[in-house]
C-alpha cells in the first residue's frame, strides 16, 4: 500500500486508462456486431478516462489534503461500494474507474489509521474497489 501512496497520480491515471481501454476493447470487440460497437467502445473509453482523471487528479488529492479525521478511509469505502454496485453494468468500465481511486484512498486511509483510526473502513474500501475492478477486467476480457 505504501508503494501506491508514493506513485504519482498521473502514473496511476495512465495505468487506469490503459486497463480500461484494453479490457473494454476485449469486451466490445469479442462480442462485436458492427461499427456501433466500435463507437460505443470509443465513447466508454473516453468518458471513463475523463472520470478517472477527475477522480485521481482532483478528488483524491483534495481528500488526502483534508486534516479532519480519516476522510480518505471513509471515501475509499464509498467509492469501493459504488464500484461494486456498478459491476451490474460492467461493460461501462465504471467499476475500474471507481475501484482504482478507492484503492488509492484506502492506502492513505491505512496510513492514517494510527492517528485517526478507521483502518477497517480503509481495508473494506480497498477490498471492495479492488474486487470490483478485478472482476470487471475478467468479465470484459473473457467476453462475457
Amino acid at each position: 500500500m505504501e508503494t501506491l501512496r508514493r506513485t504519482p497520480r498521473t502514473t496511476i491515471l495512465a495505468v487506469t486508462a490503459a486497463i480500461l481501454i484494453i479490457s473494454t476493447a476485449c469486451g466490445y470487440w469479442l462480442t462485436a456486431g458492427g461499427d456501433n460497437e466500435y463507437v460505443g467502445w470509443v465513447i466508454v473509453s473516453v468518458v471513463g478516462t475523463l472520470i478517472a482523471a477527475a477522480l485521481l487528479l482532483r478528488f483524491v488529492p483534495a481528500t488526502e489534503a483534508e486534516t479532519d479525521g480519516n476522510a480518505p478511509a471513509r471515501r475509499a469505502l464509498v467509492l469501493g461500494a459504488l464500484a461494486l454496485l456498478t459491476c451490474l453494468v460492467f461493460w461501462t468500465g465504471l467499476p475500474i474507474v471507481l475501484g482504482i481511486p478507492a484503492l488509492v484512498l484506502a492506502a492513505e486511509g491505512r496510513a492514517r489509521e494510527a492517528t485517526y483510526g478507521q483502518g477497517g473502513e480503509a481495508t473494506a474500501g480497498a477490498i471492495l474497489g479492488g474486487f470490483a475492478a478485478l472482476v470487471t477486467v475478467v468479465l470484459l476480457v473473457s467476453g462475457t
